[in-house]
């Protein structure tokens, strides 16, 4: 007789590959969410003593305003998912 606990299936996939698809939207959010900080980053790191061209449609503070709402708003997103599967009622055996 075969143990069920002792051995592993060889195609079988591991808990931590079907965790992260579990949770693939909210690592994009927070890989969207890294790459919008760093964004950020190099345009106030770009923009540091240049002068800035009044022929523009955005202004600098404008591009960060967008910049931070999109981030906080996939951050949000990331947040609100994780709450949601903490405290939802289902199966949590393996």
């Amino acid at each position: 007789m075969r143990s069920h606990g002792s051995e592993s299936r060889p195609n079988a996939p591991s808990h931590l590959l079907l965790a992260l698809l579990d949770w693939k939207w909210e690592l994009v959010a927070v890989v969207f969410s890294l790459l919008l900080s760093l964004g950020a980053v190099v345009l106030l790191t770009k923009s540091n003593g240049a002068e800035r061209s009044s022929t523009g449609t955005l202004t600098l503070n404008s591009e960060l305003a967008l910049i931070s709402t999109v981030l906080r708003a996939a951050l949000v997103f990331v947040l609100g998912q994780g709450t949601q599967r903490t405290f939802s009622p289902r199966c949590t055996e393996i």
